[in-house]
This record gives structure tokens, C-alpha cells and sequence, in this order.
């Protein structure tokens, strides 16, 4: 898990007996977390460009397993990158 060159994070997890995972973010300033997507396969890339180019960003992720469209189990402990150009 570390930022590359403009931004993009590669997301590494094990999936188990699930159908995959729901992977959500946490920017600065939101005051909620966002659901960023689904990933059924490992890597999950993160390709959102930085919002400034030349200002780093701290990107908190989290994730929760899939089975069968729902989410089972509980979110997995928060994970913070920090991006910059």
C-alpha cells in the first residue's frame, strides 16, 4: 500500500470464501465515509488524481467483505496513505 507518482494506490486484500470486497475512502473535510467501489479481484487500484497538483493528500481507506450483494462481517481497520505529486 504506498501512493505512486500522481496519486494512484494499489490496494492489496484477501477476499476468502467471499464474492469480494466494498472499499470505502475518507478525504479531508468529509465528514462521512464514501463508498469508493467494489473490488471482486486483488489489486484494487485507486487511479482519482490528487485535487492539487503539488499539495499532498492523506487517503484513508477502509473495507467490509461481500457475500451475495451483501455486506457481511466488520469494516476492517482504517488504513492512511499519504499522496503528493
Amino acid at each position: 500500500r504506498q501512493c505512486e507518482m500522481g496519486g494512484a494506490v494499489q490496494l492489496v486484500f484477501v477476499k476468502y470464501k467471499t464474492h469480494g470486497i466494498n472499499i470505502y475512502r475518507k478525504r479531508e473535510g468529509d465528514s462521512d465515509w464514501v463508498l469508493l467501489g467494489r473490488a471482486t479481484m486483488s489489486p484494487f487500484l485507486d487511479n482519482r488524481p490528487l485535487p492539487q497538483i503539488g499539495k499532498a493528500e492523506l487517503r484513508r481507506y477502509r473495507a467490509v467483505y461481500v457475500y451475495k450483494d451483501q455486506q457481511v462481517g466488520q469494516f476492517s481497520n482504517e488504513v492512511a496513505i499519504s499522496c503528493a505529486s
